[in-house]
């Protein structure tokens, strides 16, 4: 199996600096590579993905995609993309590949769906939620997985990990990026929601079950 940890940093959120824990953060996730067996890479400035974001003014905040659109990580058969600001626990040696059988997996915000209901002052509520996903619900006639008590699941694009046939099926058949932008802003809906955590959430859901989403042990 020839597996890939990937990160990156885009400076235009820091103003042109890397910070600190970015630095530590690769440093921990190479050292995690190396126990495992894996190939690690690092990208400063990466490529931005699309432009279709500037008409809008919104954030090309979009790098957790990287290795699904971007060819040359497909000659990896599994790719684990992490924010830079996750850490690997110390000495650890159990691989996270070794558990991973689907096409995309994913962690769960478990506690999400009740602290946007009980958390009464918070900007990024509940209803706010629901704004959302009736939108794209309607617009690419497609549901988003929800609690017993009838909540949003949340699912972070902090953590994702690719399968190779995973990353080629996205690139395939995940909404462009246009048109999910451009359906945030018709619905006027914060720019929050039009990056790439919310895009992967809704892009992996309107194709499962034929993508295979795994919920990783958060």
């Amino acid at each position: 199996m020839k597996n890939l940890i990937y990160q990156f940093w885009d400076t235009f959120q820091s103003n042109g600096k890397i910070f600190p824990c970015v630095e530590a953060s690769s440093k921990s996730m190479k050292k995690y590579a190396e126990r495992i067996g894996a190939e690690y890479k690092f990208e400063l400035n990466p490529p931005h993905l699309h432009s279709s974001l500037k008409e809008h003014n919104i954030p090309q905040y979009y790098g957790s995609v990287n290795p699904v659109f971007r060819e040359e990580f497909h000659e990896y058969d599994n790719v684990l993309f992490t924010d830079a600001d996750v850490f690997v626990v110390d000495d650890i040696e159990e691989s996270i590949f070794d558990s991973f059988t689907g096409d995309i997996g994913i962690c769960e915000e478990i506690f999400e769906p009740k602290r946007q209901i009980h958390e009464t002052k918070r900007l990024l509520n509940k209803n706010l939620y629901d704004w959302w996903a009736t939108a794209n619900e309607q617009r690419f006639n497609m549901h988003y997985p929800r609690t017993d008590d009838g909540l949003l699941r949340a699912f972070n694009s902090g953590v994702v990990l690719y399968s190779n046939n995973g990353m080629k099926m996205a690139k395939e058949h995940f909404i462009p990026f246009k048109d999910y932008c451009d359906n945030i802003v018709k619905n006027n809906l914060k720019t929050f929601f039009a990056a790439d955590q919310h895009y992967i959430n809704t892009s992996m859901w309107n194709i499962y079950p034929m993508l295979s989403v795994q919920i990783m042990d958060y």
